[in-house]
């Protein structure tokens, strides 16, 4: 055994108190905790070095991060928020409103500030902030592994691979994702606030309403800050959570309507527990990236991917009956709280995504998320699994390494193929705005569409679109038209007469008045535009129930719409008046 004046990497105390523990620390029952030694406040030649690599690894991951997205353009959100900025919106009512169904207040602030102090003509001011917020949430994940008992090497290679994890570029190259990586943030600093022996009321409070007020993950990271003191019996110290659950219950209370959105269905309902699967399961195959560029930017359900997340579900079902088996696996009771949000964000997203289908458990934001909950809880079992077995250390050691490693080598591809996504939807806004400024009409039912970034005509006109490089394609220009002069307008039942069930394809003469289709089931369905010289557009994929659609379009020199069930089992049908 080592004498107490000894650091022993990798193996547990059996039968002592931390080195150093407060009597707080003491008395809290089978916490689970390794030596402070182990955790990085003892031995400080290692645990320097240790850090050193830690915070080098990530100040380097900075720049590897935005190197491969130079041309990267604001996205999506990014552009609902710039218009606002553009039509001087900054009301109360402006900074109340729920963005989707999240609270977005501070990401919204900072809009404003870089709005009023930087301008709209470059994405990286914006965006440096998320980049920014990622690598402080790499560091803290860092510190709640090695406060939770694991091997330092194995947390500081660990936390390097996550800050070029790939498998979530959406949330570390998408300015508006500052509340989400926010959120994670504030939500992880108050769990390690809170796991100290005498947390400080102050702190907890403000981090956590400002979480409330970031993203609508704070409800997530509110409920496993009460689980936490729960389960360490200090319930006299759960009111400092008050405060931050009245203040989202009373803007939840005014923003319902708007929160809540649409009721689910019943097969929606259905559902869920295969999207709940899914969503886990990836989160634990996606440490691997096995995905191509392509598939990792935009990632959806296919059989491959969908037998990887029944994997990943139960080899993390093993592992965690390994550890309630053996007590020596148990990691920290912090890290096991913290694990729980993997569970709980999937549950919470699927209330208002499992409409989307199960490939959207699976979206790269999901997947950021779902890892940073996982990998405390994964490095500390790995380091109770080889504690004591110099061997198995070391190959565990270089596994993880060739892991962090493989992670950093598909970085690039993916950020490149994310820029390249960026540059495309810009494009089609640049388009857009030519046609409005030829006086080609646009459509107000189909302007408010992924591919104009849900924006009215009015805000498409007031984008300052200069920083769009990259010359407008003929492709562009016809994504355009599709988005903006073609609506799909539900009927309801009639006599309308359908014939051929079962197409996987059809094409929609645009020649023809009101053209009419019919969809046999809920079904994601692409679309294309073709003109007299058999130009096509980029395909979307809405997701149409069941019914009736009449085709309009203002499209000129359109001559068809070509309607195609993606999921591949014949659901369409051709129809007459």
């Amino acid at each position: 055994m080592p004498r107490n004046d000894e650091v022993t990497l990798g193996q547990p105390s059996v039968g002592s108190e931390p080195l150093g523990a407060s009597p707080a620390q003491a008395q809290r029952p089978d916490d689970g905790a390794f030596p402070e030694a182990m955790n990085g406040t003892a031995g400080t030649g290692f645990t320097g070095a240790a850090l050193a690599v830690h915070v080098s690894s990530l100040l380097l991951a900075a720049g590897v991060i935005a190197w491969p997205a130079r041309g990267l353009q604001f996205y999506y959100d990014d552009w609902a928020l710039i218009a606002a900025l553009n039509r001087g919106d900054f009301s109360v009512s402006w900074l109340l409103a729920p963005h989707n169904e999240h609270w977005i207040l501070l990401p919204k602030l900072v809009f404003s500030l870089l709005g009023f102090t930087a301008g709209a003509g470059s994405v990286w001011p914006y965006v440096a902030v998320t980049i920014l917020l990622h690598l402080v949430l790499c560091h803290l994940l860092w510190r709640v592994a090695v406060r939770g008992g694991s091997d330092l090497w194995f947390a500081t290679i660990a936390a390097a691979g996550f800050a070029l994890y790939g498998a979530g570029v959406e949330d570390i190259l998408f300015s508006v994702q500052m509340g989400l990586v926010g959120s994670m943030v504030l939500g992880t600093a108050t769990i390690l606030e809170l796991n100290s022996p005498r947390p400080r009321p102050a702190i907890v409070i403000v981090l956590s309403v400002l979480n409330v007020m970031t993203f609508g993950l704070a409800p997530v990271f509110l409920s496993l800050s009460c689980l936490l003191l729960a389960v360490q019996r200090r319930n006299r110290e759960l009111w400092m959570l008050a405060p931050p659950t009245m203040v989202f219950l009373a803007w939840y209370a005014v923003q319902t309507p708007a929160a809540a959105g649409e009721p689910r269905s019943v097969e929606q309902l259905l559902l869920l527990p295969l999207y709940w699967a899914m969503g886990v399961g990836n989160a634990m195959v996606s440490v691997v990236p096995w995905r191509s560029a392509e598939d990792a930017v935009t990632t959806g359900l296919d059989p491959a991917a969908a037998l990887l997340a029944c994997a990943g579900v139960a080899l993390l079902l093993v592992i965690l009956l390994a550890t309630e088996r053996e007590r020596g696996l148990r990691p920290d009771r912090m890290v096991t709280v913290f694990l729980l949000g993997l569970p709980a964000v999937v549950v919470l997203s699927s209330i208002w995504r499992v409409e989307y289908g199960l490939g959207y458990a699976m979206l790269s934001r999901y997947t950021y998320v779902g890892t940073a909950f996982l990998l405390p809880f994964l490095i500390c079992f790995l380091t109770r699994l080889v504690a004591g077995h110099r061997r198995a250390r070391t190959a565990t050691l270089t596994a993880v390494g060739v892991l962090a490693a493989a992670n950093a080598i598909t970085w690039w591809p993916v950020a490149e193929e994310w820029s390249d996504l960026t540059r495309t939807t810009a494009r089609t806004l640049a388009a857009g705005q030519q046609m409005q400024r030829s006086g080609e009409p646009l459509l107000d039912e189909m302007a408010a569409t992924a591919e104009f970034a849900f924006l009215s005509p009015a805000d498409l006109a007031s984008l300052d679109l200069s920083q769009v490089t990259s010359e407008v394609t003929q492709a562009d220009q016809m994504s355009a038209r599709l988005a903006g002069q073609v609506v799909l307008e539900a009927l309801p039942p009639s006599a309308v007469q359908c014939s051929g069930t079962g197409i996987q394809e059809l094409a929609v003469p645009l020649a023809s008045p009101s053209p009419v289709f019919k969809v046999s089931r809920t079904s994601s369905i692409g679309l294309s535009l073709h003109d007299e010289f058999g130009g096509v557009s980029g395909v979307r994929a809405p997701r149409l129930p069941a019914g009736l659609y009449q085709v309009r379009s203002v499209a000129p020199g359109a001559s068809s719409l070509v309607v195609a069930d993606t999921t591949r089992s014949g659901v369409l049908s051709s129809c007459v008046r």
